[in-house]
């Protein structure tokens, strides 16, 4: 019976009689374990021990490659039991042997994936933290983003207002050029209307020809005095009919 089973004997695998006198029993177990095992002989419905193996409990170690194991032992427990693996004949203590040395080798690779491990947990912190750093600083890329981006709006806007404005400023200086040009036409139609005299000779500008002076004979103060306005000798010229005063002669 194994020792797995609290040395149960409710537990215990039953043993098969064979000729040569053999007891065997075929048994499914986990390899890469150490196994502790005695065979009993029990009474009745097999819950009475009749009697024990003698000497120590048997050994038996499986490495992880192990397929196929057989066993051979003797109820005396005497010297020369036989372990058979995979055809291959070796004896209990050096398959102990070789699965503590199994263990030996685990353990070490054991230990290095747990540095492995602790590192690649180390990483994943330092990661996470960069990770943290990235974030904080996409969401204030974002929030600048934001920002610029409400700032160009702004500056379309009032941009559009500037050019609302000036196009209103353009819109007002050509009225204001096209109003001061009619004036002054109108000015120069007053002016060259103005200078025709009316009996003797002009002394402003005639709308034909150049301009005519009095002769040297003529009295002081001579010019035309007609009702139409027309300018004599101490007219006032353009700026006379504009501002309704009379420029000194």
């Amino acid at each position: 019976m194994f020792a797995a089973g609290a040395w149960n004997l409710t537990k215990a695998p039953f043993l098969r009689w064979s000729e040569g006198d053999l007891w065997n029993v075929t048994l499914e177990v986990s390899a890469g374990g150490v196994y502790e095992y005695k065979y009993v002989v029990v009474e009745g419905d097999g819950t009475v021990a009749a009697s024990w193996q003698r000497g120590a409990n048997n050994v038996l170690a499986l490495q992880l490659n192990d397929e196929e194991v057989e066993v051979y032992d003797n109820w005396k427990n005497s010297p020369g039991a036989l372990v058979l693996v995979d055809g291959q004949e070796i004896t209990r203590e050096r398959k102990l042997l070789a699965w503590a040395a199994d263990m030996s080798l685990q353990r070490s690779e054991l230990r290095r994936t747990r540095m492995e491990l602790a590192q690649a947990r180390e990483e994943i912190r330092v990661l996470r933290a960069e990770l943290s750093v990235l974030r904080m600083e996409v969401s204030e890329a974002n929030i600048a983003r934001a920002a610029a981006e409400a700032r160009q709006l702004e500056l379309e806007r009032n941009n559009s207002a500037l050019r609302l404005e000036i196009a209103a400023s353009q819109a007002s200086a050509r009225s204001t050029m096209e109003e001061a040009a009619r004036l002054l036409n109108d000015l120069s139609d007053d002016d060259s209307i103005g200078g025709v005299s009316s009996s003797g000779g002009s002394s402003g500008i005639s709308s034909g020809g150049p301009p005519t002076y009095a002769s040297a004979n003529a009295p002081a103060g001579a010019g035309s005095s007609s009702s139409n306005g027309s300018h004599g000798s101490g007219g006032g010229g353009m700026f006379g009919s504009l501002f309704g005063f009379n420029m000194p002669g």
